[in-house]
């Protein structure tokens, strides 16, 4: 008859092997091999039921430490991403998360302020909960990913999403070509004063801006020099970005085409990229100053120009053409439908998953590409061009793809009922 397990006054939450094996009158021996995943034990089946429904009965869990220091898999993936307001950078840790999960794993997620923007303790934090391979997902300053790289044993399995990273395998999608295409668009679509709009920069800060930065200003600016049109920046942008033949922002009248570039000083006041959009966008209306298109860095941006124009009465795309990128959620239901690139999130996080994987299971694997660079798609709706404009565009040859770049036009029903999500065609579905 089964012993009563001795009544012990500690913090755990539930038994352990030894108050099984006591319940039981079995040896702790054979309680650990009866609730070990492997097979290799000669204990007989009814042993084995008896121990692991016991188990199941009084919440047995088992200890992930003593697993590990029993050379065990955690079936953990560290994460590590600077979250931010953006949502693409949350939605795409979710699609993340549902891809590892499906193939029996786990994520521990971990943004660097989170510990003060100490790295190593965001090291220490993953090695102690025995991660078996780091996703470095969207650490876009170069420092971020280069002193984590360096400071994780070089061992570790390691993947970089979307972020600054060359040594180990890197999946993206092309910024740069992205940002091309939407300015050839808005050329296209009959803007001669262009405003690519950027992230706020610290005061002071001048180091050199983040990847996403420059693919973003490189794009635009190869766009708008094709056409023979004037690149103009503050001069401390022009410093940073190392921008050649672009002017300074006193220099732009004149010209027939005129593409500016607006990386705005971070203001008390302002907290995200929403307020960013917004406090700009009221400057230019404030200043009788509108250009014919703002290209925002992303949704939230974009998010925050429609905002103000719709307080202050300009209209979209009658008045202001405007665009964003990372097709959010949000971005969908703006309150004018928002044109937007629609980067392969689930793709991405598909190949990040494989990767990391594969990596853990033969950590000397040659079947993962150094470099995956994954398309866009540049979805056009109502708030870059009236209905007629973009379907007589739509019919262009030339603006079906750009540079691998698939162009995505509305259809006419979205179109003549202005609806900010249009029907199926071409949609990304989502976990």
């Amino acid at each position: 008859m089964p012993r009563k397990a001795k009544k012990r006054v500690t913090g755990r939450y539930s038994p352990t092997q030894k108050d099984i094996a006591e319940a039981l009158g079995l040896a702790q021996s054979t309680v650990a091999m009866a609730l070990s995943s492997k097979h290799d034990h000669k204990l007989l089946a009814e042993t084995v039921e008896r121990v692991r429904s016991y188990a199941k009965k009084v919440g047995y869990h088992p200890q992930r430490y003593a697993q590990l220091m029993q050379g065990g898999s955690s079936r953990i993936i560290g994460v590590v991403a600077r979250l931010n307001i953006y949502a693409a950078n949350h939605e795409l840790i979710s699609l993340l998360s549902n891809e590892l999960t499906g193939i029996g794993y786990r994520i521990i997620l971990v943004d660097p302020s989170w510990f003060g923007d100490n790295h190593e303790l965001v090291c220490t934090y993953l090695l102690d909960h025995g991660v078996e391979g780091v996703i470095l997902c969207n650490l876009t300053q170069v420092e971020d990913a280069h002193t984590l790289y360096k400071l994780l044993p070089s061992a570790l399995p390691k993947v970089s999403l979307q972020s600054s990273l060359e040594p180990i395998p890197n999946i993206w999608g092309s910024i740069e070509s992205a940002f091309y295409a939407l300015t050839r668009l808005h050329l296209a679509l009959g803007s001669r004063r262009l405003a690519l709009l950027l992230t706020f920069r610290d005061k002071g800060y001048l180091a050199k801006p983040a990847w996403t930065v420059t693919s973003r200003v490189k794009g635009f600016a190869r766009a708008i020099q094709e056409v023979g049109g004037r690149l103009c920046a503050e001069d401390i942008v022009r410093e940073m970005m190392e921008l050649p033949k672009c002017h300074s922002l006193s220099q732009r009248d004149g010209a027939a085409i005129i593409g500016e570039i607006i990386q705005p000083e971070r203001l008390p006041t302002i907290n995200n990229a929403y307020e960013n959009g917004y406090h700009e966008m009221m400057g230019w209306i404030d200043r009788d100053d509108l250009p014919d298109s703002v290209i925002c860095a992303n949704d939230d941006h974009a998010i925050g120009v429609l905002g103000a124009c719709a307080q202050r009465g300009v209209e979209v795309p009658a008045t202001l053409k405007v665009s964003g990128h990372d097709d959010t959620l949000p971005g969908r239901y703006a309150t004018v439908p928002l044109s937007t690139v629609r980067i392969g999130m689930k793709a991405m996080a598909q190949h990040a998953a494989r990767s990391i994987i594969e990596l853990v299971n033969n950590p000397t694997s040659t079947a993962i590409p150094a470099m995956t660079n994954l398309p866009n798609e540049i979805i056009v709706k109502r708030s870059m061009g009236e209905p007629e404009v973009l379907r007589a565009l739509s019919r262009d040859p030339a603006f079906q793809e750009i540079e691998g770049n698939r162009i995505i036009w509305p259809d006419s029903d979205s179109l003549d009922t202005g609806s900010a999500v249009a029907p199926n065609k071409g949609r990304r579905e989502h976990s």
